[in-house]
């Protein structure tokens, strides 16, 4: 019987050390490296970084001899070694670090390697006997690697090969924490004893002055964590600074805390994590972070320790934990993503199939599963796919179906771009898979990577198990057999083909959208469609021929032209008046007339021509132009248009706004192609004060960004109902801190519920208005949630004054946004009734036209007919936005800037103006009144 493979054991190292910029450097310093360990045997990952900023970061498989033959390489001081004969330098710093009982069986094992060793030192002493020398040499210390033993049963082999690979980052932040200075990430250390009582101090009082922060991603702390440490819940490293912006300002998970403890696996994470952490809380605030990582820790108190479960490792092991009888040992963390079953167990091709992010699940609930979905993705475990050959037509336009259901559960707001792209491109795929017609209904599930058989496929073709992951998953060749190569192409072309037409007919729609606005002079400047005196406070587009068109969504195939029209086109809830739409050929599909009980198939654009009338909007009166001013970003990123929004009026076209939008008349006042425009942040259309836009991509994605990720510091002024200081006095600032639900998508009504999200307001009192009966307030939003200041305020019992919806009542003379009730209708008709717009081709869709037969209240809402609700006294007046300082010559970043955004103050609190300047320095002076 023969002896069992001896074990294989395993390093993990890092140093964060100046290397070099320069690409051929780098290239040739890699290659000494992968000699090395080629020639010692060795199996695994190391990264160099192409920086002076970066360093050195890998872990390695092999025979105990080799991995001390590669550390001594690395550790032995390179003056010392002499390159001909290196075997005492390396013995002399072997003996010095291994554990003596140790030395017996380790020193003539080093001999076979000896001509590895030579060659490197030689190679090593050459590279930087360069002139210029390409960077200082360094070593790292024996006590610096981490050991462990590869116990896997069977044997196996963690690591498919070896794989060097020179990178801009050691740990990838997406360039977030590449600035972070060297001697930054040395700072806080704590040794694992330390680390522990520590851990043991937070556990005693967790929700006290120390906060305990994983710094790891979620499918590690999946399966093993330290108690109640604070999970940030990402997929990669480069959303943990994005999570610390969100969570070191007011309100946030580290907000007043005195301490914060980090972790990771290894150590390497921690020490730009805790860099970028210290640089973002006030400067009493002390962060530490373990030394070495939870393997160090484990490898000091193993069972005896606060770590429970396993510390996820980057190789094909992917979970460490203790082993034996003790009560650690058994203890599993991690639960199955379908089942909830105990299960900490990460095995190969248990991967999502919409982002490629492992998935625990357990041996019961594998069976039969076709492909996987992580807990992002769970709900689209019906309708998402890869292999879609498997599926029959009627399965796959159930998909479709499902699919378009979830996007349109997202279909509003930036935070579900990147989603309804994902999703959208799988739509496209799904039909062009049905075009392709290359279908094997009921085929057996094959591995996404290799295209095996499960039964066949062994797991080692994808991720950690893989070889040479990093240049792509490997293709089986049996895979390709069948025509299978030709039928993917086919429905790789068709989906390109696919997405092009979307793209095309994505731009023929901007195009005909501003080929309609330009030719019925719609882009006019404020001064336009403006009644005569003493009128002049309301402008009112004519009214123009339009023709809306919608095309047919997967649910709607199959189903009645009449049902969708009732379900999809504003103002169709009445079926008679559908019909006679249809039969007087105002509704088309595809631009023919249809009979009512047409069914829809895929692809058909259903229209509608229409009579269509603008809602009226206020301006302020004698006010000809709007206030507009433009203001560079610093480091020459751009320009923006600060403009000084009169309410009543929405920020860009939507629903029945057109012509009475913000974008539209300062594009046109600005002399700015149509549709150029677009706001950076939202105002609601009953609210006045600053928006800020941007007329190209670039500049308004990062505003966007500097206000959403939490640099801008927002100030607003409004008038509420009452004296504030008969509940809260008049001289300190006062915090709401309640969760803001959005009750009701539809109608935009919000309300403080513990299902909201996060909210958090500051308000600071000003004045007493006694002709008013309200009292003038700063208010400073601290996040962004749709109606947060008026629902904080309503919660409190301050209503802001005219805030109908949220129990603020009329407007009165502190808003002026309102006018006569009877005099906007007569407006509205008499404009809406009175022109020759509509004519010809329009005198037949007037008999449809609620206005035109019904009356201005027939076709407008109480708010639109600047009744109450449609201006609040809320008013935005600052945005102070820090942008990152630009990189420099010779490394280092300069000091941020901070750009200031502003407009005048609003009618109803200018007789304040001296007592808000004097507020709003002492707040600047204290660095924000937090």
């Amino acid at each position: 019987m023969s002896s069992p493979p001896p074990p294989t054991h395993v390093i993990l190292f890092y140093k964060y050390v100046p290397l070099s910029p320069s690409p051929s450097l780098m290239s040739s310093y890699r290659s000494l490296h992968l000699s090395l360990a080629s020639a010692l045997g060795l199996r695994g990952r190391l990264l160099l970084g192409q920086s002076t900023q970066e360093g050195v970061n890998g872990t390695f498989s092999g025979a105990y001899a080799a991995l001390c033959c590669y550390a001594a390489a690395l550790g032995a001081p390179l003056a010392a070694v002499d390159p001909d004969d290196p075997l005492p330098a390396v013995t002399a710093h072997l003996s010095a670090a291994v554990d003596a009982t140790l030395l017996p069986d380790l020193l003539p094992a080093l001999s076979p390697h000896l001509p590895a060793l030579r060659a490197w030192f030689s190679s090593l002493r050459a590279f930087h006997a360069r002139d210029p020398e390409p960077f200082e040499a360094f070593e790292v210390p024996f006590g610096e690697f981490k050991w462990s033993v590869n116990t896997t049963e069977p044997r196996r082999e963690i690591f498919p090969d070896c794989y060097i690979k020179v990178v801009k980052e050691i740990v990838g932040s997406g360039g977030l924490l590449s600035s972070v200075p060297l001697p930054a990430t040395s700072q806080g250390y704590l040794t694992p004893s330390e680390f522990h009582a520590a851990v043991a101090a937070y556990n005693a009082d967790p929700s006290g002055p120390t906060a305990l922060v994983d710094c790891r991603n979620g499918k590690e702390v999946a399966i093993g964590s330290f108690r109640q440490a604070l999970d940030p819940k990402t997929k990669t490293f480069h959303e943990f600074p994005r999570w610390v912006d969100a969570n070191a300002g007011a309100g946030g998970s580290l907000d007043g805390k005195k301490k914060v403890l980090m972790y990771c696996t290894g150590g390497i994470r921690c020490e730009k994590a805790s860099a970028y952490v210290r640089s973002k809380l006030p400067e009493d605030a002390e962060v530490f972070h373990l030394k070495g990582g939870i393997h160090r820790y484990l490898e000091e108190f193993g069972d005896r320790g606060l770590f429970e479960g396993k510390n996820f490792v980057f190789d094909s092991r992917q979970g460490v934990g203790e082993t034996g009888e003790s009560e650690k040992a058994s203890v599993v963390v991690g639960r199955c993503g379908y089942c909830a079953a105990p299960w900490d167990t990460f095995t190969a091709g248990c991967v999502c199939t919409v982002c490629r992010e492992q998935v625990l699940c357990c041996d019961a609930c594998k069976p039969g599963r076709r492909e996987f979905h992580c807990k992002d993705h769970f709900e689209l475990r019906d309708c998402y796919f890869t292999d879609l050959s498997v599926f029959s037509p009627d399965e796959l336009r159930g998909q479709k179906d499902g699919l378009e259901l979830q996007l349109e559960k997202i279909s509003v707001g930036k935070a579900f771009k990147s989603r309804r792209r994902t999703l959208l491109k799988q739509v496209a795929k799904i039909g062009a898979t049905l075009e392709a017609g290359v279908l094997n209904p009921g085929a057996a599930a094959k591995c996404r990577s290799c295209g095996k058989a499960p039964e066949d496929c062994d797991g080692k073709c994808w991720g950690y198990f893989g070889p040479n992951t990093h240049a792509g998953p490997a293709v089986d060749s049996a895979a390709r057999e069948g025509g299978e190569k030709k039928k993917r192409k086919l429905v790789e072309k068709l989906v390109r083909k696919n997405n092009q037409a979307t793209t095309l007919a994505k731009e023929r729609k901007a195009a005909a959208a501003v080929e309609e606005i330009e030719s019925k002079g719609l882009g006019a400047p404020l001064s336009s469609f403006r009644l005569p005196p003493p009128n002049s406070s309301v402008r009112i587009p004519p009214p123009i021929v339009r023709t809306l068109e919608c095309e047919t969504k997967g649910k709607w195939v199959g189903k009645r032209v009449t049902d969708m029209i009732r379900a999809e086109f504003y103002g169709c809830k009445d079926d008679a008046k559908n019909r006679d739409m249809i039969r007087a050929g105002v509704i088309r599909v595809n631009g023919e007339a249809v009979e009512e009980g047409r069914l829809l198939m895929q692809g058909d654009v259903t229209s509608r021509t229409v009579h269509w009338h603008e809602p009226p909007m206020h301006v302020p009166a004698g006010q000809a132009k709007l206030d507009v001013r433009e203001v560079a970003l610093p480091g020459g990123a751009g320009k923006v248009y600060c403009v000084n929004k009169p309410c009543t009026v929405p920020t860009h076209p939507a629903g029945q706004y057109l012509a009475n939008s913000l974008t539209l008349i300062a594009e046109a006042e600005l002399g700015l192609p149509t549709k150029s425009l677009h706001p950076t942040h939202r105002l609601d259309k009953c609210t006045s004060g600053l928006v800020v836009l941007a007329d190209d991509a670039r500049t308004r994605t990062l505003m966007q960004q500097r206000i959403e990720g939490g640099h801008a510091d927002k100030t607003y002024v409004a008038m509420v109902r009452g004296d504030w200081r008969s509940k809260f006095g008049g001289g300190e600032e006062v915090e709401v801190n309640e969760k803001v639900w959005r009750r009701d998508p539809v109608e935009c009504f919000s309300l403080v519920d513990d299902r909201g999200k996060d909210s958090l307001s500051y308000f600071r009192f000003v004045a007493y208005d006694k002709e008013e009966g309200g009292s003038v307030l700063l208010c400073f939003p601290k996040t962004g949630r749709g109606h947060q200041l008026r629902c904080h305020l309503k919660h409190v019992g301050f209503p802001i004054v005219g805030d109908e919806l949220y129990g603020g009542g009329k407007g009165g003379g502190a808003v002026g946004g309102e006018v006569e009730e009877e005099e906007v209708v007569r407006l509205v008709e008499q404009v809406g009734r009175g022109g020759a717009a509509g004519e010809g081709e329009g005198g037949e869709v007037r008999k449809f036209c609620d206005l035109c037969e019904g009356g201005a209240r027939a076709a407008f809402q109480g708010t639109q007919l600047l009744q109450g609700g449609a201006a609040i006294a809320l008013h935005s007046y600052q945005y102070r936005v820090r942008f990152q300082g630009m990189a420099e010559e010779g490394g280092g970043r300069a000091d941020d800037v901070d750009v200031l955004f502003d407009t005048p103050l609003p009618k109803f609190a200018l007789k304040h103006e001296a007592a808000i300047s004097d507020i709003m320095k002492q707040r600047e002076g204290a660095g924000g009144g937090e």
